[in-house]
């Protein structure tokens, strides 16, 4: 009998509302954003694509290829996954690369050159290298792990 009263206490306090704007599904991405910010992540990707626009301003290569990694990283596996991430605004406040739209995406794609697209290989080695930096010394590859120091 006790169990019947606890059941209706609970449903009593259950409200359904509309979803808070406030809240994100995806708030596991300000681990991402914050790897990609100690990184320089975009920084080296840019470095070594080098610019995809006449002008500079928008998104850049690096903002691109770490935008939609992101995306991937989150679930999406189309650009327009990239629209569905802009229209969570809680999850705007957290993204690496906030604001890119699968539109934006495709079209800054389409401009990289073949050259730009093998050196995003050249970019993703320099992340890497920056990566094996931050570790702390004994946990680099080809160091000795017998003591922390």
């Amino acid at each position: 009998m006790g169990r019947v009263r606890d059941i209706r206490r609970v449903r009593r306090r259950v409200r359904i509302r509309p979803p808070d704007a406030s809240l994100t599904r995806f708030s596991g991405a300000i681990a991402v954003t914050e790897l990609v910010d100690r990184l320089a992540m975009i920084k080296l990707l840019d470095a070594a694509i080098g610019p995809i626009k006449s002008r500079d301003r928008g998104f850049s290569g690096g903002q691109l290829l770490v935008g939609i990694a992101a995306a991937q990283l989150a679930g999406e596996d189309f650009l327009v996954g990239l629209d569905r991430q802009r229209a969570d605004e809680a999850g705007q406040a957290l993204a690496v690369v906030p604001g890119l739209a699968s539109t934006t995406a495709a079209g800054l794609a389409r401009k990289f050159t073949d050259g730009q697209w093998h050196a995003v290989e050249a970019g993703l080695a320099d992340v890497a290298a920056a990566a094996l930096r931050a570790l702390p010394r004994w946990r680099r590859p080809g160091q000795r792990h017998c003591a922390r120091r």
